[in-house]
């Protein structure tokens, strides 16, 4: 169905394996700091018995970092449409640059579901905890786990998109970090 988003899940996974490079242990390295990092701040969280006080704040910094994501997808696939002319028009094959628009592309769509979901934990933590009281555990490890996971596809998308950038508007190598 094209309302579930298990493609964008599954595109998502394929480009943290296919963008960590041939190397097993760059995969396997990859793999845990994308999924095992948020799970482990879980644990600790349930471990430590740490509870938010007012979840407010970051409700706000999700629902801007959302917004944030989804526009810059916005921009990233007017560029790709562009390439894709481009490649079509002079027989151009733009390999690398599509590859890197494509990953920060996914990778700013998940970003933009794991907002959405993360607004839905919050907005129900807002909504059930009562004024003064903390909130419980096992929702701030939720909570945690999420915000976790957001901040990592937010450090991953940004170096793409700036190597993209790069790429695509061949920066001259005295003024690119990448070169």
């Amino acid at each position: 169905m094209r309302t579930l988003p298990g493609h964008l899940i599954l595109g998502h996974y394929k480009c943290v394996v296919e963008g960590a490079g041939e190397s097993t242990w760059r995969r396997a390295f990859a793999i845990a700091e994308v999924y095992g990092l948020p799970l482990a701040v879980v644990v600790l969280s349930l471990w430590r018995g740490w509870q938010l006080q007012s979840v407010s704040a970051l409700l706000t910094a999700v629902s801007i970092l959302a917004g944030g994501s989804l526009s810059a997808f916005t921009h990233l696939s007017t560029l790709r449409i562009k390439l894709t002319e481009r490649a079509n028009r002079f027989q151009v094959v733009d390999g690398p640059e599509r590859t890197m628009m494509d990953h920060a592309a996914t990778h700013l769509l998940m970003s933009v579901l794991t907002s959405v979901v993360t607004c839905a934990v919050l907005v129900v933590a807002l909504a059930t905890t009562p004024d003064g009281n903390l909130v419980s555990i096992n929702v701030t490890a939720v909570i945690n786990g999420l915000v976790t996971y957001l901040g990592i596809l937010f450090l991953w998308s940004v170096p793409r998109l700036y190597n993209a950038y790069v790429e695509m508007n061949d920066v001259s190598k005295s003024l690119a970090g990448n070169r």
